[in-house]
């Protein structure tokens, strides 16, 4: 048996101004039902867990250097 689900999600694409700089220009997704976009729905995730947090600012230091 096959199940097909159609599934319209829609999303916007967003400018992340936080990690822009002259030469680079990052953006995300935020679903159309989200309230923030994936990355920061991501880094808030990510903050509640003590054991990444090195590898959190780790990641947002090299976003930055970029």
């Amino acid at each position: 048996m096959i199940i097909n689900l159609k599934v319209n999600i829609f999303v916007a694409i967003e400018k992340i101004n936080d990690l822009c700089g002259s030469k680079v220009n990052f953006y995300s997704v935020r679903l159309e039902s989200a309230e923030v976009n994936e990355f920061y729905d991501f880094l808030d995730r990510m903050e509640d867990i003590p054991e990444c947090s090195d590898d959190l600012n780790n990641l947002v230091e090299w976003l930055d250097k970029i």
